[in-house]
């Protein structure tokens, strides 16, 4: 379990995730439409504040309950933390928020290691934990 993935693996990964991100968003913009007509600047709040709930705080929570997003459980990869186990929440927040909202150029891999600057910084890493689900 300690081999470090390739970048296809976890850009591949990534964008199941990305997808997975769009259908939900998509699905409350659509809600909030069919309710009802709201004011453009009321629903795009109710928007935005769903999107940055949905890209900030549920990846965090499925890196620290069970090691993995569904992107990367289908890639077969998991963060893990310094001990070989799913991160902390705060670990696996910082690394996300580094990742999808500060810095996202730090998700560029470094040339030693294959780590990116967000798990450096979180104290995480993305290791394989198995042959991929999916191809």
């Amino acid at each position: 379990m300690s081999r470090l993935p390739e970048f296809d693996d976890r850009a591949s990964a990534a964008f199941v995730d990305v997808i997975l991100i769009f259908c939900l968003v998509g699905t409350w913009s659509f809600g909030i439409a069919a309710l009802g007509p709201h004011p453009r600047v009321q629903q795009a709040v109710a928007e935005a504040a769903f999107y940055a709930t949905v890209c900030l705080v549920l990846p965090p929570l499925l890196e620290a309950r069970w090691g993995a997003t569904p992107g990367k459980h289908l890639c077969g990869l998991a963060v893990v933390g310094a001990d070989g186990r799913p991160p902390r929440f705060r670990d696996a927040f910082l690394r996300n928020i580094l990742k999808y909202g500060i810095a996202p150029i730090l998700i560029v891999q470094a040339a030693t290691g294959r780590t990116g600057g967000h798990d450096r910084i979180g104290g995480t890493r993305v290791v394989r934990t198995q042959t991929r689900r999916i191809a």
